[in-house]
């Protein structure tokens, strides 16, 4: 009997134990948690455990929350796993995460501050590491792809070890059948904001995610990773007794109108975590550079590139609507007359903004490019003058380096480039950039953008 009870003690003490290490805090649709040999259907509050997998079906929608705050959005179609999660101090704390198949967005939390060196992303065909970010990871077959929303992150391939950094802003796909590799720019018009954003500034937040998401996906995804008030979604009030530094969190539920505080910013702001841990979370902004559009006439919109959480303004572009193309070299190749084009800019400094009106003339006969810019003040500096000999090459390209100013800033240079749009050159569009001396005495700058259009030569 001793012996019987003895060998019992031993099978207990070796028997494997999982502790919660994140919690569901936010479901849609049907998914379940592959557990050893269990199915577990996944419910809204259910505990994940360390190795444990999480397959959803197609249109489902899963968001975990773990202990450090690592938030992970699971989309439809996906296998996502844990195989490895400690969360300690500096030199103990590590995490493992496997997507074998579909798509998850995440914004890491503490150990990506205290031990991002020990935070790995693992597909089947590379290894991505982090530096504290906001990122979206797709694997479709063979191809593994990594969207940097925020901060940065790095892929390591398989194949031959190579590196390959992705910056916030960045998209790289890899292709590990055909080993190809390519980085392109990602298009956000939009801005992501720390907790509790306006409702406006909520739907641009959601508009963030799924312009992400499109991008990385296949195009027919309808914001497959976003959450939105109004979406039937439900979110729980949980907490691990064995231990009160876990995550308290309480969400909106089905029941509160589309107009209530996000549920990602609710749980953000209540917790029981360690004050220092909250301050730190809550003071967090997500730095995404994102496009503010000025405006836009019949062929081109203008504006340029800014930072939410330092408020300086950079970039200036412009971009062709839908179904606008420039004009092909060979209709210009025929043009002998003249068009006149009238329209607006808008020029940036720092974190000052102003917008202004622009005139340009282009004579297709002589090659020449003149015109002036007006009603244009920034920051106290009166930037109008006048711009001539520029010149229009063959294929339409516009450059100008000779400015004469109107204002109370002096000696102004610079340049001014753009290109034309339209079958008949009815559109030009472009950016500038301006140097000179303000009334101050002190030297002082600007760039833009602007459009412009007129009936063509």
């Amino acid at each position: 009997m001793l012996t019987r009870i003895l060998l019992m003690v031993l099978l207990v003490l070796s028997t494997p134990t999982f502790a919660s290490i994140a919690n569901v805090s936010a479901i849609k649709g049907d998914a379940v948690i592959l557990r050893g040999d269990q199915k577990l259907p996944i419910h809204l509050g259910d505990a994940i455990e360390e190795k444990d997998q999480i397959k959803t079906s197609n249109e489902t929608k899963v968001q975990i929350i773990f202990k450090d705050r690592t938030i992970v959005t699971i989309g439809k179609n996906t296998l996502f796993s844990v195989p490895e999660y400690v969360y300690g101090d500096a030199k103990t704390s590590k995490v493992e995460f496997k997507l074998s198949k579909g798509v998850f967005k995440s914004m890491t939390g503490k150990i990506g501050e205290i031990a991002k060196q020990r935070f790995k992303i693992k597909t089947a065909t590379a290894t991505i590491g982090i530096r504290g970010t906001i990122y979206i990871v797709r694997v479709q077959g063979d191809k593994t792809q990594l969207s940097t929303l925020d901060g940065a992150t790095y892929m390591q391939l398989n194949s031959n070890g190579a590196v390959y950094d992705v910056p916030a802003g960045k998209s790289l796909d890899y292709d590990a059948k055909s080993g190809s590799v390519s980085v392109k720019d990602l298009t956000i018009k939009t801005v992501m904001i720390q907790t509790d954003p306006p409702q406006s500034e909520k739907d641009q937040l959601s508009d963030a995610i799924e312009a992400q998401t499109d991008d990385v996906g296949n195009g027919n995804d309808s914001n497959p990773l976003g959450f939105n008030a109004g979406d039937g979604y439900m979110t729980a009030r949980t907490k691990n007794k064995d231990n009160p530094n876990d995550v308290y969190l309480e969400g909106m539920t089905n029941t509160q109108p589309a107009g209530g505080d996000d549920f990602v910013s609710t749980m953000v702001a209540d917790s029981n975590l360690p004050t220092e841990t909250d301050g730190q979370l809550n003071q967090t902004t997500i730095e995404i550079p994102y496009q503010v559009v000025a405006g836009k006439d019949s062929y081109n919109e203008y504006g340029y590139w800014a930072d939410k959480n330092s408020a300086q303004l950079s970039t200036p572009f412009t971009n062709p609507l839908p179904g606008i193309a420039e004009t092909p070299a060979s209709t210009i190749s025929g043009f002998t007359g003249s068009a006149a084009y009238s329209g607006n800019l808008v020029a940036i400094s720092g974190s000052n903004q102003a917008t202004g009106t622009l005139l340009m003339q282009v004579n297709f006969g002589t090659n020449k490019v003149s015109g002036s810019m007006t009603d244009l003040t920034l920051a106290g500096n009166k930037w109008d003058n006048i711009f001539t000999n520029g010149t229009v090459s063959s294929s339409g390209a516009i450059s100008v380096s000779n400015f004469s100013s109107n204002g109370n800033v002096s000696g102004i240079t610079g340049n001014l480039n753009g290109k034309l749009y339209g079958n008949n050159a009815q559109g030009v569009a472009g950016t500038f950039n301006l140097n000179g001396t303000a009334a101050s005495g002190g030297s002082t700058s600007a760039s833009g953008s602007y459009v412009a259009h007129g009936g063509g030569p």
